[in-house]
């Protein structure tokens, strides 16, 4: 006898390899808020996300709201150009998101 086990697993993911790199055109305007799951999240987390009017906060604003999409380092720098925000290294600003943020 065999036992089949069944994996229930959410549809609406996308395989990294379905991700395409963003298109910086199709961004007209940073919000100026972060997405209302996004502020549950951080509350139910105790985590604190970078101010939203920083380059950080800028960055992770878009990310949030161009879901399945990934940046290279072009995409990075005509980001910050056509937005106008000062960095010395622009891919910086989209990195290691995963480390703000965490209680002490």
């Amino acid at each position: 006898m065999t036992a089949h086990i069944q994996i229930n697993t959410p549809t609406n993911l996308l395989e990294p390899c379905d991700y395409k790199l963003i298109n910086i055109d199709l961004i007209t305007e940073i919000p100026n808020e972060y997405p209302v799951e996004f502020n549950i999240f951080c509350l139910n987390n105790n985590l604190k996300p970078p101010n939203i009017t920083t380059g950080n906060g800028r960055a992770l604003s878009v990310m949030l709201n161009y879901k399945f999409k990934y940046w290279n380092r072009v995409a990075c720098d005509k980001f910050v150009e056509k937005f106008n925000i000062n960095t010395k290294d622009s891919i910086q600003l989209f990195n290691k998101h995963n480390q703000w943020g965490y209680p002490n």
